[in-house]
Parts: C-alpha cells; sequence; structure tokens
C-alpha cells in the first residue's frame, strides 16, 4: 500500500476536527455547490481548513486539505466538523438573513434612550458618540441581530467572505421613532454595529451635516426644508447641528446653505 493511500485512510478515520485556532475564520462562499464541488474548490485552496457557506440553502462546511506528496500537485480534502462556536454563529447569521427577506441588508426599527432624554434620533446619532453607541447597543440585543451578541461571546467570527471584498458588508437602515432612520455597518474587526458616516436622513427628508462643508454641499449649494410633514423639532435639531458645525444661520423653516472653507451661511429660503 502507497504511503498516499495509507495517509488518505488516516485522514477519513481521524476526520481532522479541532483544526481551527483561536481566531476569525474566514469562510467563502460556493452557492448552489455540491458536496463534491466544494471538495474540488478546496482543494484548491492549499494546505489548512477551509470554510464554505452556501446561505440561500443554509449550509456551512468545512475541509481540511493536505498536500500529499513534494514534488507533484496532489491535495487530499477531508471533511471536518465546525466548531460548536462556529455552528452557533452560523444559525444566528440566518436568522438575521432570512428574517431580511433573504438579503444581508434591511431595515430594523431600533429604539434607544437619548442622553438629552427622550428617544435616539438621527440628529442625536451625528452629534454624540454616546448616542451612537447606544444603538448599536440597541442592534446588538436586537433578536434579528443576535449574531452579534453570539459573536461577542465567543471573541471569534465567522468573516463572510466573496470575491470582491475582504468581508461581505452586513447593513442595516435603522427607523427611529421620530420617522428619522440612518445606516449601521456590522464591523467584523470590533463585532459591533457602527453608524455609517454621512447616512443620516431626518424626519422630513433632509439628508442631516456632519461638517461645515456638508451644509453648503461642498460650495456647490446646499438646501433643506422643513415645511413638509415631520417631527416639529428637526427644525430645532437643524439650527443646532449649523451651530456645532461653525455655519452661520438665521432663523426660518428652509434654507440655502453657501459658502466654502473660508466660512458658510444659511439664508432663509
Amino acid at each position: 500500500m502507497s504511503i498516499r493511500v495509507i495517509l488518505a485512510a488516516l485522514l477519513l478515520f481521524f476526520g481532522f476536527t479541532g483544526h481551527a485556532a483561536a481566531q476569525d475564520v474566514k469562510a467563502v462562499p460556493c452557492n448552489g455547490c455540491s458536496s463534491q464541488q466544494i471538495k474540488s474548490i478546496a482543494k484548491t485552496a492549499g494546505n489548512g481548513d477551509h470554510y464554505y457557506y452556501n446561505l440561500s440553502g443554509g449550509t456551512f462546511v468545512g475541509y481540511y486539505v493536505e498536500k500529499l506528496d513534494t514534488q507533484g500537485n496532489q491535495y487530499i480534502a477531508v471533511p471536518i466538523q465546525p466548531e460548536q462556536w462556529m455552528l452557533d454563529e452560523w444559525a444566528a447569521i440566518l436568522v438575521f438573513y432570512r428574517g431580511n427577506g433573504n438579503s444581508l441588508h434591511g431595515p430594523v426599527t431600533a429604539s434607544a434612550s437619548s442622553v438629552g432624554g427622550g428617544s435616539v434620533n438621527a440628529y442625536d446619532v451625528v452629534g454624540s458618540s454616546q448616542d451612537r453607541n447606544r444603538v448599536s447597543d440597541a442592534l446588538a440585543n436586537n433578536p434579528r441581530m443576535i449574531f452579534t451578541s453570539v459573536m461577542s461571546s465567543y471573541g471569534r467570527v465567522i468573516r463572510l467572505a466573496n470575491v470582491a471584498t475582504p468581508d461581505v458588508d452586513l447593513t442595516v437602515t435603522v427607523n427611529f421613532p421620530d420617522g428619522s432612520h440612518a445606516v449601521y455597518k456590522f464591523n467584523w474587526n470590533t463585532k459591533k454595529w457602527e453608524y455609517v458616516a454621512d447616512s443620516a436622513v431626518d424626519s422630513h427628508g433632509n439628508s442631516i451635516p456632519e461638517t461645515a462643508t456638508d451644509f453648503s454641499n461642498n460650495g456647490a449649494g446646499g438646501s433643506f426644508s422643513f415645511t413638509g410633514p415631520g417631527n416639529s423639532n428637526d427644525v430645532n435639531d437643524f439650527i443646532s447641528r449649523a451651530h456645532s458645525a461653525g455655519v452661520s444661520i438665521t432663523n426660518g423653516i428652509a434654507w440655502v446653505c453657501v459658502g466654502g472653507t473660508s466660512g458658510v451661511h444659511c439664508y432663509p429660503n
């Protein structure tokens, strides 16, 4: 019996469980792939443990790959049982995926108490790091995002990878009680939901400026109106936002903001 056959038999016998180190694990998508197809793909990945996921089919599998000779290019791929923490996270990710209509992106309603009282809205998210973090915590405790808590408890994550980016984007549009909204993205490194800059929109449909130049649309001129239906507090929040950004503004309910690096002024429209 050749050494190759002996090694293959030993690999199959012991199953090679427990190869994953105490760190994040990258999993590659293989939607619609058969077991044989995944096995063939695994062989091309080189020595080590490799994991593959199928969101549409709900499967998560692993293979241990090893080169059988030093001169040729023959590899053996043996199925391995993913560790329990991986299975727990995968099950929770599927809840998120299926709860968003088979998508890794979707809307979610979140309510958190603002530092200033009442519920957090999009203006609070832009202006207060504490309120941004309160929304992040609310998302982590949301049943649809429960995998965040699972990941934090293990300290390791299954990093869902694809061809174009190192990690698949997991994002949610957070709808606040007052009708405003903002986008949060899951950070694979911090294992937390984090606010996406320049994504906040108030209940009147205005993009909430974060810097002075945002008010003037980078010098091209910015328009903001609070004449339609929406949270009546939006006007005062907008004025406060302008003051905090060093923008000169006069009283009104609709503005055109102009200027550049030397200063921005919002005039009633």
